[in-house]
């Protein structure tokens, strides 16, 4: 009993900074917050149109760097990846936002920590979304800014381990 328990807390704990770490008033619009930092990396992105691949670079907010996780980005099917991702790097649009263990294999699905597949609009969850975190616990609704959007309707649900 005790080891859910502490599942739990330590699972409400990283729902509650993933979920409702909402930026300081006036820090949204100059990309700033004390609630995280801007991740980047590079990568290949495939360009159905042309049937070709590009590197670009790609940049998402990641409310928890203290946890070093590495991320990748996989835009839905149908746009380029030149619609999903801004001259900067920053992600606006439709597709699915993975966070792993840094340095793990990418075919490795324990070291997913966690999955949002939905709209992110300048690298964060923003629109009709799901979160997958890695304890099973699954929050889906409307987001803004990286955070439920409150007073929206959200399903909630624990999946089996």
């Amino acid at each position: 009993m005790k080891r859910v328990a502490m599942r739990l807390r330590s699972a409400l704990a990283a729902a509650c900074l993933l979920c409702l770490a909402i930026p300081a008033t006036g820090a949204e619009e100059q990309g700033t917050s004390t609630a995280g930092a801007w991740a980047e990396r590079v990568q290949i992105l495939y360009d159905a149109e042309t049937r070709s691949v590009a590197r670009r670079l790609v940049r998402v907010w990641d409310f928890q760097p203290q946890l070093n996780l590495d991320f990748v980005w996989e835009p839905a099917a149908g746009p380029s990846p030149g619609a999903t991702v801004a001259a900067d790097g920053t992600v606006t649009g439709k597709g699915k936002l993975v966070w792993r263990v840094r340095g793990s294999a990418s075919y490795d699905p324990a070291t997913v920590y966690s999955s949002y597949f939905g709209e992110l609009k300048d690298g964060r969850p923003n629109g009709q979304g799901r979160l997958e975190i890695r304890t099973g616990e699954v929050f889906e609704g409307q987001w803004a800014a990286g955070a439920r959007r409150p007073g929206s309707p959200c399903r909630y649900r624990r999946q089996s381990l």
